[in-house]
């Protein structure tokens, strides 16, 4: 009796997620809250942590921004045209793990979909990622993420890569870039 009731009670507490973790430096590598984005959320100007290689990313301070004081507007004129945001090096207990760069979006026009695609990249230009095209908005606001492997060196840092993929893209709005 004493044994079924037990395996019963050892069963439950692993099913609900009762059981502990004797060690608190496990639990505190598995998440880390801390943005390592530079400039995030375009508050800082369009400068600062941003690569704007294609010059086709402006400043959007007006009404339509998307969150806070500012939002980066993206207006490619052509194909392959890039903008990277460049990450603060990454602690150690990153290597060998899996890494992630969130952002929201908005096209300024409906039926835009993917007219741009998102990766990440390593400081020497390597993609870490998979490519991912960007959904229509249909003039409201969507998160997106990416999931990459940080290599064994994380002092160069990593970049969140939104990349034009058709002659005439719509333009769209960036924002809280994680």
């Amino acid at each position: 009796m004493f044994s079924k009731l037990f395996s019963l009670l050892l069963v439950s507490l692993v099913a609900f997620g009762q059981t502990q973790i004797n060690s608190p430096d496990s639990v505190r590598t598995l998440k880390d809250f801390k943005n390592y984005v530079i400039n995030p959320d375009a508050a800082k100007n369009i400068t600062t942590g941003v690569v704007n290689a294609s010059s086709i990313m402006t400043h959007e301070t007006g009404a339509s921004r998307l969150d806070g004081s500012a939002s980066f507007l993206i207006d490619g004129t052509a194909s392959a045209q890039v903008v990277k945001f460049t990450l603060n090096s990454l602690p150690n207990k990153f290597k060998g793990s899996n890494a992630e760069c969130s952002f929201s979006y908005s096209y300024t026009t409906t039926n835009a979909s993917g007219d741009y695609k998102f990766y990440a990249e390593s400081s020497a230009g390597a993609k870490v990622s998979a490519e991912q095209n960007l959904l229509t908005t249909d003039g409201n606001t969507r998160s997106n993420w990416i999931a990459f492997s940080p290599a064994s060196t994380l002092s160069n840092p990593y970049r969140l890569v939104i990349e034009s993929t058709v002659a005439s893209p719509a333009a769209m709005l960036v924002d809280t870039i994680y």
